[in-house]
């Protein structure tokens, strides 16, 4: 009786998995699959799961330039915005998460607020400011203004992981002669270094995915996210392929990183 309940239990679960997964995955597909189809096989009322793919979507719009223009700025963008964060944010996380200091937990509490604080609430403020100062429509304005949120983000994840770090690897160091700077270069840093370049992966990932402040604050910068939603309102009529191909386009850089660090993320969220 006992093996028929357990065997019943792992059935359902692995029945709950599976539809989860359809609801998952089964978007992704239609996507993708409509991006080879003809538009009047994506607006016919009977779908066809067989049919004879096509590359003009692709074609389309890799034929204009506006499409590479965008992908160039929003891959200069994230790069950037990224390479920030890693700079600043890595000794930051070590300083707090190694070291006591007067104040350390007020300042904690104003990096988790920066993450709680909602992005709309500083739109506008960070519009009027970069109007006001000449650089609305510049990588330094929108890369600063990201940085407000990839930072803390990078922070707060990283701190665990300099945590993690056992105590006497750094106690022995010290007593080597090496200072807090040299502890860091030469023995906090390559320890951790893999699990900070998955942060930083998913901080590119959340600004390559952003189209609230790249669509306030860029007017020539048109990053790619933008272009993409704009691209539905080319014409009369919504050109289902050419969105759903560049849609499809869209998401390759992120998942390209995603897998090159997957090994490095599976350890990160497992926490091994």
């Amino acid at each position: 009786m006992g093996y028929f309940l357990n065997s019943i239990k792992k059935s359902a679960k692995w029945i709950a998995i599976l539809i989860c997964l359809f609801f998952v995955l089964f978007p992704i597909y239609w996507a993708i699959s409509s991006s080879f189809k003809m538009r009047v096989d994506i607006i016919n009322p009977e779908q066809k799961f067989i049919f004879s793919p096509t590359l003009e979507a692709y074609g389309n719009i890799f034929r204009r330039r506006e499409t590479w223009k965008c992908f160039r700025n929003s891959l200069v963008i994230c790069s950037i915005t990224m390479f920030l964060t890693f700079l600043l944010g890595t000794p930051a996380s070590y300083v707090i998460g190694r070291y006591y200091f007067r104040h350390k937990d007020v300042l904690q509490f104003w990096i988790y607020s920066l993450r709680f604080l909602p992005a709309s609430a500083a739109l506008l403020p960070f519009l009027v400011v970069w109007r006001s100062l000449g650089l609305f429509d510049t990588y330094f304005s929108i890369c600063f203004t990201y940085l407000i949120f990839t930072l803390p983000v990078f922070i707060i994840l990283a701190i665990q992981q300099f945590k993690a770090i056992p105590p006497e690897i750094e106690e022995a160091a010290k007593l080597d002669g090496c200072g807090p700077f040299k502890v860091l270069r030469k023995i906090s840093f390559p320890i951790v270094l893999p699990l900070l370049c998955c942060i930083a992966v998913l901080s590119f990932t959340l600004v390559w995915n952003d189209f609230m402040f790249a669509f306030i604050l860029t007017r020539d910068l048109t990053p790619l996210p933008v272009y993409t939603a704009a691209y539905a309102w080319i014409g009369m009529s919504v050109p289902w392929p050419e969105v759903c191909a560049i849609a499809f386009f869209l998401t390759l850089p992120p998942i390209i990183l995603l897998v090159t660090f997957r090994r490095f993320l599976i350890q990160f969220f497992s926490g091994k």
